[in-house]
């Protein structure tokens, strides 16, 4: 049987006049008429002040410049990030090929305080998968929790979704695929909010795979599609490797071969870019099972060899018994049993050290189904037994109908025919199941959607509200603006109307004492202050 696993493998100017606007134009004459130009008595004083000014801010600006760049942060100190980078970019490339490995190289890369934060993250992060990856279950768990810990009490949604992360990626590695999903559905709802690539890519990730696994395909092909897109948008060699050939599973499982092989090649392509050869093993594998839905089995054969020669070399005994499974996978479909026995022996030992339970099952149940076309049907049955019990502990829905439906085969032409058709129904059971959860998560999200439209709706009648009440309230505003407006003018006028009021008594009074003030000149002598003849004239003239 052959079996895919998570690869987962996440200045103000002066305001003063130049010297010469303070030229005057004093004619002096020079023999043709023309006029000189010499400066106001002063100008020139001001002219040189001017000038010292400048020169005042010009050495200002040089001081601030030689300070800048006497203070600036020197070009060695900034390269230290860099070099954490690419080691980080380098350890996640082959992290799931070699998890031992990154355990030894991550704790150093952690050690200076200098590096930064996303890049510190995505360290945290992959020794948490490392742990899972390295069988050291109880290890990576304590990891999550003292994360958890440590978020929550920072509130930290970055550290929390990093703790999720990795107990995601607990659970898969024990089988519990609903947990994984769960774990990881949570942490890519707190990331939706924060910017974390490689969180964002491995919750994505994680996602589809365990979607995959469930039997929730529609759901895999979304969540897998965004971890492809975010990998591009990121310019990263290594996740669209592994995106891609996560999606070359989900098309082999829906029987797309055309589109598998496409999205093979294409992981193959990413993962000799990005130098994984762990990507470059799974490119491989994906590629052989979609040449073998094309029936091309000698191309089919030829990839499968040379993915088990690439891990080989690698020197990564996950790549190793991963490959390892599936070439016996391609011997039981050519009946070579005893080479299929063989090669899944190898890799159920590999299995069993590494502490993979799930490629240990998949092992299982490849030599189960080579012990029945050796003959050795009782043997065979209890292999394949503790396959199926296996894969029934991680509740992976639609590869236990695939291992049920392979069973039966195997059964029927052992001749054991009412064995064989209790495992045609479980199986048949087990897809009309997914059939089922598959309609009814049709039926809700289309009322999620009926609900979010309803809200929507609601929303916008809200919105429509407010803007009346908004334009109502403004408008009530502008006329009480517009009222106290002409209340100020109506006072401002008052109090012109009262000052020219004042003003013209004052000036009345003064018209007045002027008038006397003129009569009694004009009725006087200015020498002895008499009468004279016009006060006489004016009197008698008053008497006629």
């Amino acid at each position: 049987m052959t079996q895919f696993l998570l690869a987962s493998d996440t200045d103000p100017s002066m305001a003063m006049p130049r010297p010469t606007q303070l030229r005057q134009a004093w004619p002096t004459p020079n023999g043709r008429g023309q006029a000189r130009y010499r400066l106001f008595p002063g100008a020139r004083a001001i002219a040189d002040r001017v000038v010292a000014r400048r020169w005042m801010i010009t050495t200002s600006v040089a001081a601030c410049a030689v300070a800048f760049f006497a203070l600036a942060p020197r070009p060695a100190i900034a390269a230290v990030e860099p070099e954490t980078s690419r080691r980080a970019a380098e350890i996640e490339a082959y992290l799931p090929g070699h998890p031992k490995r990154a355990l030894i190289e991550i704790p150093a890369l952690l050690v200076p305080q200098d590096t930064e934060p996303s890049t510190r993250r995505a360290l945290i992060a992959m020794q948490g998968h490392a742990l899972v990856l390295a069988g050291r279950v109880t290890d990576a768990q304590a990891f999550s929790d003292r994360l958890e810990t440590e978020a929550r009490t920072g509130s930290d949604s970055l550290v929390l979704a990093t703790a999720l992360l990795v107990r995601s990626a607990v659970q898969s590695s024990i089988g519990d695929t609903a947990a994984a999903n769960a774990f990881a559905r949570q942490a890519s709802a707190l990331l939706q909010v924060a910017d974390d690539p490689y969180l964002a890519h491995w919750a994505l990730m994680a996602i589809g795979t365990t979607a995959r696994a469930w039997g929730r395909r529609d759901e895999a092909m979304t969540s897998l599609h965004e971890a492809l897109a975010l990998a591009e948008r990121k310019d990263n060699s290594y996740r669209r490797s592994s995106a891609l050939y996560q999606l070359s599973v989900l098309h082999l499982n829906l029987k797309q071969a055309d589109r598998a092989l496409e999205a093979s090649l294409d992981a193959w392509k990413f993962a000799e870019a990005a130098g994984s050869a762990y990507a470059m093993v799974n490119a491989r594998m994906a590629e052989s099972a979609a040449l073998e839905l094309l029936e091309r089995p000698e191309r089919e054969l030829a990839s499968m060899q040379e993915a088990l020669a690439i891990a080989r070399k690698s020197q990564s005994k996950i790549a190793e018994s991963r490959a390892l499974v599936n070439l016996s996978d391609i011997e039981l479909r050519r009946h070579r049993y005893k080479d299929a026995y063989d090669l899944a022996r190898q890799s159920l030992d590999l299995a069993v050290e590494l502490g993979d339970k799930s490629l240990g099952s998949t092992s299982k149940a490849n030599m189960g189904f080579a012990l029945f076309g050796l003959g050795r049907l009782q043997e065979g049955k209890r292999l394949t037994d503790e396959a199926v019990d296996g894969y029934e502990r991680t509740g992976a829905t639609s590869e236990i109908a695939g291992l049920l439906g392979e069973y039966g085969q195997y059964l029927e032409k052992a001749g054991d025919h009412k064995a064989a058709l209790a495992l045609f129904h479980r199986e048949r059971k087990l897809n009309e199941e997914i059939a089922q959860a598959a309609h009814e998560r049709t039926v809700l999200e289309l009322q999620e959607k009926y609900e979010s439209d309803k809200r929507t709706r609601e929303i916008e009648l809200l919105n429509r509200e407010n803007e009346l009440k908004t334009a109502e309230l403004r408008s009530g505003m502008v006329q009480q603006r517009g009222w106290w407006l002409l209340a100020g003018l109506f006072g401002a006028s008052f109090a012109v109307v009262a000052v020219l009021y004042r003003k013209l008594r004052t000036t009345n009074r003064l018209l007045g004492e002027k008038n006397r003030e003129l009569s009694f000149q004009s009725s006087r002598d200015p020498l002895t202050a008499l009468y004279n003849r016009r006060y006489f004239q004016d009197f008698i003239g008053d008497q006629d």
